[in-house]
């Protein structure tokens, strides 16, 4: 028995281009099926603890300012997962370093841009290598995107309170 006959069949039953479409085909169900079946692991629905994040928004305007605050819910934009929410907003003006005339570096507050200090209570995830929240490992020094129906900022955690 030939592996294909001169119709372009496999082994005389089907053709070639039907079976890769066939194969395609099983492939999206599968894949369809296992994305609606798998447990989420990430949202406030997920058992877990509750930790407080610190977290720093730097060199912001006074916009970003005055749409963070105290009681917004902040989500994960990237997995849509639910983070927590804000309980407290800290504005300090900015800060950079300038050089002088003299030589010496100071650093010089920068006119009309702010640092936020967002603190937000999450729920989390914990395990042996780390803390998660949505699909974020919340670690000191990592880059977290909170979203919120007012704002989007990217954040850098300096501290994670369980």
């Amino acid at each position: 028995m030939k592996l294909l006959d001169e119709k372009g069949r496999l082994f005389g039953l089907i053709n070639l281009i039907d079976l890769l479409v066939l194969i395609l085909v099983v492939a999206v169900l599968a894949g369809g099926a296992y994305k609606l079946t798998r447990p989420s692991g990430s949202g406030a629905g997920a058992a877990g603890e509750k930790a407080t994040v610190l977290a720093l928004v730097s060199n912001v305007s006074q916009y970003t300012v005055d749409a963070v605050t105290v009681g917004s819910t902040v989500y994960d934009p990237t997995s849509k997962g639910h983070m927590g929410k804000v309980t407290n907003v800290e504005v300090v003006p900015h800060r950079e370093p300038v050089p002088t005339a003299d030589g010496r570096v100071v650093m010089a507050e920068v006119p009309e841009r702010f640092d936020i200090f967002l603190t937000f209570e999450a729920v989390v995830t914990v395990t042996e290598t780390a803390v998660r929240c949505a699909s974020y490992d919340l670690r000191v020094g990592a880059t977290v995107t909170l979203g919120s129906r007012d704002f989007m900022v990217s954040t850098t955690v300096l501290r994670v309170d369980l």
